[in-house]
């Protein structure tokens, strides 16, 4: 079955008017303290190096609408259960040290664009946004992570992956 805007169901993808774009560069205007916390340039995301090896939730890339609007294409790598990840419906959650990355590529040139991840926690998601180099350039409850996952909390803030 597939929900409306071309997401695959279990998970519901709320059509919505574009926000600001997510993933641009926050050097001259760092969010405040207490969306996220001080990461220091050039510091690499902990799962850097292997967050591509870990089980693709996506039969095959595509086009991320959800993140610079089409500019990249994209592979959703889950560290956890893949599986599990997909199978996730209303109601459902995964489980505490699940990591979902959105790793991203450029449409046009192949080269390496930024990752997406949210890191399952005890209190929570935590949310990070790194640059094409994999370094981190924000950690947190992030917005507008936040505000555009909150549409899908009934599915622990999770959207899923396109059917096809």
């Amino acid at each position: 079955m597939v929900l409306g805007c071309g997401w695959a169901s279990p998970f519901a993808f709320a059509c919505r008017e574009p926000m600001d774009p997510v993933g641009v560069s926050h050097k001259d205007t760092p969010p405040p303290a207490s969306a996220s916390s001080a990461v220091a340039s050039g510091t690499p995301w902990s799962y850097a190096t292997v967050a591509s090896t870990w089980p693709r939730a996506n039969p095959q890339r595509f086009v991320s609408h959800g993140h610079w609007f089409g500019r990249y294409d994209a592979d959703v790598h889950v560290k956890g259960s893949a599986a599990e990840y997909v199978a996730l419906g209303p109601g459902g959650k995964v489980k505490e040290g699940t990591v979902v990355a959105e790793i991203l590529v450029e449409r046009i040139s192949e080269l390496p664009g930024p990752v997406f991840a949210m890191e399952k926690t005890a209190a929570g998601w935590v949310y990070v946004e790194t640059d094409a180099r994999r370094n981190e350039v924000r950690r947190g409850r992030l917005e507008p992570c936040v505000t555009c996952h909150a549409q899908v909390a009934d599915q622990d803030e999770l959207f899923g992956v396109p059917a096809k």
